[in-house]
């Protein structure tokens, strides 16, 4: 039988993401888009591991964990685009054993919900020297938020200083040979 996994998340698109991408571990996946339909599928389901939004159109995923008290024992992993010291007190207060701060690697997440399952994570065959190669070749990469608010990942290949004297030092070349052309 297949472990099971609660993700009481209200933004469904990252909802359906984060479900289709924790269907990978051997686990089945149930979503709640509020704290309500959250504690009634933790009451029927009784699952091993809970993925909780803190913030929830409702009510916080604390009042979540508190209505759940006496029915359920778990792992459960907080996500938050808004983290503070008193989310950080309170998680340690209910015995929250992670908490992840938005925009997060689906990866990590992943890790984290086997870790909780106690199921190993299964990866394809890929062969070490790839992996150096790419370890060596480390980009800066970090989330950005845009001023809509969608988030990119962006990149820093090169300082902003050297693109602009590489820049100079082309536009220089660009003078020098229309000059030699005028001769």
């Amino acid at each position: 039988m297949l472990k099971k996994v609660l993700l009481v998340e209200d933004e469904m698109l990252l909802a359906e993401n984060l479900k289709l991408y924790l269907e990978k571990l051997p686990c089945e996946v149930h979503l709640a888009a509020d704290g309500a339909t959250g504690i009634q599928l933790a009451r029927t389901l009784l699952p091993e591991v809970i993925v909780l939004d803190y913030r929830l159109p409702d009510m916080e995923g604390f009042q979540v964990l508190d209505g759940l008290e006496m029915h359920w024992q778990g792992g459960c992993i907080l996500i938050t685009g808004h983290p503070s010291s008193q989310v950080l007190e309170s998680a340690k207060r209910r015995r929250i054993s992670h908490i992840m701060f938005k925009p997060f690697p689906l990866e990590e997440l992943r890790r984290l919900v086997s870790g909780l399952l106690e199921t190993p994570i299964v990866q394809k065959n890929r062969p070490m020297a790839i992996i150096e190669e790419r370890r060596k070749e480390r980009i800066n990469v970090f989330p950005l938020k845009m001023y809509d608010g969608s988030w990119v990942m962006a990149n820093r290949r090169q300082p902003l200083l050297s693109l602009s004297l590489k820049r100079g030092v082309a536009s220089e070349r660009l003078a020098d040979d229309d000059a030699g052309e005028a001769q």
